[in-house]
């Protein structure tokens, strides 16, 4: 099994439409206990490029992977890494990472309710990627303080490091500054 030094994020990323239709069903259903073919959506694609992402670092998987949940924060039970999923129209993005970790991704050319523009489609994946991080609910983001790199609610903390790629903001949060390496699918 291969293992990167605590500061170090993988994103990868893809558009959801060449997930499904690159997918080898059969491979993913020897795999999935749950996925279905009929009904595959934005989760079933996350499913599928995290199968993709755990495969591209060599971790080979037996059985069907197993879910642990903190909240609504899905945790892979067997394995010793924190990943995270958002997507956006077509666009989906996972990170994955042996610390804690939230993402979230938008289009910068999507105008925001009462027309906030890029800045605030920032501000706003800041915010969600940390909610994500600390397994909150969307609500809550009303309450969350960014601060230089920083972005803080109550008694939680988190780093946090956005970047632009082609249309898109993807902002990630986790405990520390990291390395972030982007891999497309």
């Amino acid at each position: 099994m291969k293992y990167w030094v605590n500061s170090m994020i993988k994103i990868y990323l893809g558009t959801i439409s060449k997930l499904i239709e690159n997918t080898n069903y059969d491979d993913i259903l020897n795999k999935y206990d749950e996925v279905s073919i009929k009904r595959l959506s934005e989760k079933k694609a996350g499913e599928i490029l995290l199968l993709k992402a755990l495969s591209q670092e060599n971790i080979v998987i037996n059985e069907p992977l197993k879910y642990i949940y903190k909240g609504s924060k899905p945790y892979l039970e067997s394995y010793p890494y924190y990943y995270n999923i958002s997507h956006t129209e077509d666009f989906i993005v996972l990170a994955i990472s042996t610390n804690e970790v939230g993402i979230d991704v938008e289009n910068k050319n999507r105008l925001l309710k009462n027309n906030k523009l890029v800045n605030s489609i920032k501000e706003w994946t800041i915010k969600e990627a940390f909610v994500k991080y600390l397994a909150l609910s969307v609500k809550d983001i009303k309450r969350v303080k960014i601060l230089d790199d920083y972005v803080c609610l109550d008694d939680g903390k988190g780093h946090y490091q956005s970047i632009e790629y082609d249309d898109y903001i993807i902002s990630i949060v986790n405990n520390e500054e990291a390395v972030i390496k982007i891999i497309k699918l």
